[in-house]
């Protein structure tokens, strides 16, 4: 007996629901992997931002590839093998040489095309150098212009080593799609990124497990982290400005220690900086990802800033100062470790800033620092640094009546904060350093842009330069004009650059460096906790 046209429809509606059915049930285990990595990322993110604020410092293009990359990572695990390969071959090549040496062989690695132009046809005359190093930066010419003959032997080396890499990395890249490898060849310019998304391996894979199924919700969360990085660190800025201003003789200490600061660091020519009123383009070259950057450096340094980056102000017309950010945490170690009692109300300001703007938020989720790196360097190296005169700073306190002073906590790294999940790669990193005898690289780098604005006041932030990925560039302007932005399509969620200052690790030093000597040039010590000040701004819809 044929059905009839009910049962027909029955049928066909039955076996429809039970296929809708069959697949909502289906989609019920994914949605939950879904909501699993977003609850995991959350909290991730909660328990330790310092990881995602590097990344939400990034330009917009940037934060493009690093999600892209996030999304293979075990190319990353490729990476950093090599890395410690090329590494390791880079410093059995100049290990035969003297520190100045050594410190001119850094400098040249940060122009693999000079060094093969200087050693492609033998041994250079001394018109030949001065010909090829009009192409390049000033800040390498003189350098090269010293040692291209003298070392051709150790640069030609160098320059087999270079293309030795890139042939094994090339080869490497083989099985990735072409997104992907032009991603990854971006972020190598960015040394300071692979390094913490290679080290921070789970959040990574996290990172990029959550942006594969639901990529404008991660959007979402960069947009956000930034806006409220770029928000606090104006601030942090400006109330720094005011306590400054405010407070005679930490100025006039502060000015002191920024001359003999540059002085120290034969950058005196770049600290006294005129204002421009127009923007400048300024080139900042790395050093490669592939041989790290100099091993005696103390903190993460990959890339030569000028001083006033670390001073955090510069003078304008007239000697007037100009605010542009807090210290460095170079800065502050150098204070601190060659001349620690020299200025004490300097270092009391310090101390009174990190009370009033750390101390009491430290434990709240909800409040993003944009200065981390200050306050973990202030705490590492004024609060819980026998080498300061607690005395001193006492007798400030008391003047003041401000009852803020205690005894430096030696039993903890860093003070009563706690440990990042980042901080503890970089101890662990340490000890193992210690047992093999070796000086490894920090393993907890801070984000910065390829290069530092040299003209932003207090109020106009550093973040919001655009960098140029084509060449490190970066375009600021006076009195905070903002430059163009790339922005990612609609699809991909908004905003376009940010800010995050990274906490550190505790300082290595190898055992040369054990005893303190003063600094002769930079040569002895230039290192720096590279920071980035500054945000995106979101982009209307």
């Amino acid at each position: 007996m044929k059905p009839n046209r009910r049962e027909k429809r029955y049928r066909i509606w039955l076996l429809s629901a039970v296929i809708i059915a069959s697949g909502l049930m289906a989609g019920l285990p994914a949605r939950a992997q879904r909501n699993d990595n977003k609850a995991a990322f959350t909290k991730m993110i909660a328990d330790d931002p310092s990881t995602i604020n590097a990344v939400a410092g990034c330009d917009e293009k940037v934060q493009d590839d690093i999600l892209r990359v996030s999304q293979t990572p075990e190319l990353l695990d490729i990476i950093q093998d090599l890395q410690k390969k090329s590494e390791k071959r880079f410093r059995d090549i100049i290990q035969p040489y003297d520190r100045d040496v050594q410190a001119a062989l850094y400098e040249f690695a940060r122009y693999p095309d000079l060094i093969t132009e200087l050693v492609s046809h033998g041994v250079p005359s001394n018109a030949d150098v001065n010909r090829i190093v009009l192409k390049y930066p000033e800040d390498i010419r003189n350098t090269a212009k010293k040692y291209a003959r003298d070392e051709f032997n150790v640069l030609r080396q160098i320059d087999q080593l270079n293309n030795e890499i890139d042939r094994d990395f090339q080869t490497n890249l083989t099985p990735y799609d072409e997104q992907t490898c032009a991603s990854v060849n971006v972020l190598l310019k960015y040394p300071e990124v692979v390094s913490v998304l290679a080290e921070d391996k789970e959040f990574t894979r996290l990172l990029g497990e959550t942006f594969r199924e639901d990529p404008e919700w991660v959007n979402a969360q960069l947009d956000q982290i930034s806006q409220e990085l770029e928000a606090q660190n104006k601030k942090d800025v400006a109330d720094y400005k005011a306590q400054i201003e405010s407070d005679p003789d930490a100025k006039k200490e502060m000015i002191s220690a920024a001359d003999q600061f540059a002085a120290e660091s034969n950058n005196a020519t770049e600290y006294d900086t005129p204002v421009d009123p127009y923007t400048e383009v300024q080139v900042i070259n790395n050093y490669p990802y592939w041989y790290g950057y100099p091993y005696w450096y103390p903190y993460p340094y990959w890339r030569p800033y000028p001083v006033y980056y670390h001073t955090g102000f510069y003078f304008g017309p007239g000697r007037a100062l100009i605010f542009i950010g807090l210290p460095s945490a170079h800065f502050i170690y150098w204070q601190s470790h060659y001349h620690p009692n020299l200025y004490p109300h300097l270092s009391y300001s310090y101390y009174s800033y990190y009370h009033s703007h750390y101390l009491p938020y430290a434990n709240l989720r909800n409040r993003q620092f944009a200065n981390a790196g200050f306050y973990h360097a202030v705490e590492r190296n004024v609060v819980n640094n026998p080498r300061v005169n607690n005395e001193s700073l006492a007798k400030i306190d008391r003047l003041r009546g401000a009852n803020i002073v205690r005894q430096p906590n030696m039993s903890q790294g860093r003070g009563s904060t706690g440990v990042t999940r980042q901080a503890q790669i970089g101890n662990n990193n340490a000890v193992q350093s210690s047992r093999t005898g070796s000086v490894r690289r920090d393993a907890f780098p801070k984000t910065t842009p390829s290069t530092v604005s040299t003209r932003a006041p207090v109020g106009a932030n550093r973040g919001s330069s655009t960098i140029n990925n084509s060449n490190n560039a970066l375009r600021s302007a006076q009195t905070g004009a903002a430059g163009q932005r790339y922005q990612r399509p609609a699809t991909n969620g908004t905003s376009s650059q940010g800010a995050g200052n990274r906490n550190i690790v505790q300082p290595r030093r190898s055992a040369s460096q054990a005893s303190p000597k003063p600094l002769g040039n930079y040569r002895n010590y230039r290192a720096v906790q590279s920071r980035q000040a500054g945000g995106r701004i979101s982009r209307k819809k």
